[in-house]
């Protein structure tokens, strides 16, 4: 992406549906215990321009918001069915 000149405009966005529990508890558990290996997923973004390179927040983010906080930071409007 930086070597086409497309990295520094882009908006890239990393995460998943749920984090994996490997021996943690005694298992290999996928999406069926409430333990924090489960509970606590990635999620990095990276927004154009280096905007908030570096900051982080502490307080409880939902998957549910991601995509309409993304639409809300490219002043697109969030469709009403839209949770979140």
């Amino acid at each position: 992406l930086k070597q086409r000149g497309l990295y520094d405009d882009l908006t890239i966005v990393i995460t998943a549906d749920h984090g994996e529990e490997f021996m943690d508890h005694g298992g290999f558990w996928h999406g069926t215990t409430l333990y924090d290996e489960q509970l606590h997923v990635p999620l990095f973004v990276k927004l154009p321009k280096g905007d908030r390179a570096g900051s982080s927040v502490s307080h409880w983010v939902e998957s549910v918001d991601i995509m309409p906080t993304l639409l809300g930071l490219q002043k697109i409007g969030v469709p009403e069915a839209v949770q979140g």
